[in-house]
């Protein structure tokens, strides 16, 4: 029997793009997949690697209180992708780990066996991709470059997930949905989101050095699946590249339209970004 799904936003896509987590519902359900929320559930704790040893009993707080109701997890950031599935994977090299975690955890009520699956969007949505070629109704005529989430691929002892150097999964779902994906030489490398929180200059300079790359490949639209991909290249664009502007969408967004979702279901209020999916 399936277990029933939590859909983890995380904090930066819960406060800064809700159309992430909203497109990303309905088109599971498009896809004959429910999935709830938990009001419980609190930052994963990734902003606390290296500065707080306790990061990981937020980590692990959060997959008891999924456990304890029995569900497995859908995660839409990288970073919380990437937590989750290091916690799990330290728990299952390392009993001491998990008796250490659930030493903390007893003190309200809560005790981890380690049982949750965790998988990112882009897992789930591959394992169904012949429900979305079954629900596809249209080619979107775009020139679209795509920003592997990398978190969600490495390392790959831990996450497990396609050809971490290399991933090929986005392509895989957006090939039907589009005209054309434009390679580029920085598409597997990291967005530069990270490093913003060090080195804000250093952000830039990786931001600055894609969006040359795409500009010079007259690329209409970046897709994204990951927040902090998405704030560094789309919200923060403007900060630091002062060429043509290349907006970014969510990669539920596009599959959406392309499965017959309108505008409004995914959220897509941008007229710009509405104009570029509508003009089929």
């Amino acid at each position: 029997m399936t277990k029933e799904k939590v859909l983890f936003a995380g904090c930066l896509v819960t406060y800064r793009f809700p159309e992430y987590e909203l497109s990303s519902k309905v088109v599971l359900e498009a896809l004959s997949i429910e999935t709830h929320t938990l009001p419980e559930l609190v930052c994963c704790g990734q902003v606390l690697q290296g500065v707080n040893p306790n990061w990981i009993y937020m980590t692990a707080y959060n997959l008891a209180l999924m456990e304890q109701r029995d569900m497995d997890i859908i995660t839409l950031c990288g970073g919380c992708t990437n937590t989750f599935k290091r916690v799990q994977s330290m728990c299952s090299q390392n009993p001491q780990v998990l008796d250490d975690i659930n030493q903390v955890l007893n003190r309200v009520g809560l005790q981890f066996n380690n049982t949750v699956k965790t998988q990112h969007l882009l897992e789930v949505l591959n394992e169904n991709t012949d429900k979305i070629m079954a629900c596809l109704k249209k080619v979107i005529p775009l020139k679209t470059a795509i920003m592997n989430p990398c978190q969600v691929f490495r390392p790959a002892a831990v996450m497990n997930f396609d050809d971490s150097k290399h991933p090929q999964v986005m392509g895989k779902l957006l090939g039907p949905a589009v005209t054309d994906i434009i390679p580029y030489s920085f598409q597997d490398n990291c967005c530069g989101a990270s490093l913003s929180m060090s080195n804000l200059a250093a952000a830039y300079q990786v931001g600055r050095a894609r969006l040359e790359e795409l500009e010079h490949k007259d690329v209409d639209l970046i897709v994204t699946a990951c927040g902090n991909c998405h704030l560094l290249l789309h919200g923060m664009q403007s900060e630091y590249y002062s060429g043509r502007r290349i907006p970014c969408m969510f990669l539920p967004q596009l599959l959406g339209i392309a499965i017959g979702l309108s505008p409004q279901d995914v959220m897509i209020n941008d007229p710009h970004l509405r104009s570029l999916v509508t003009s089929v």
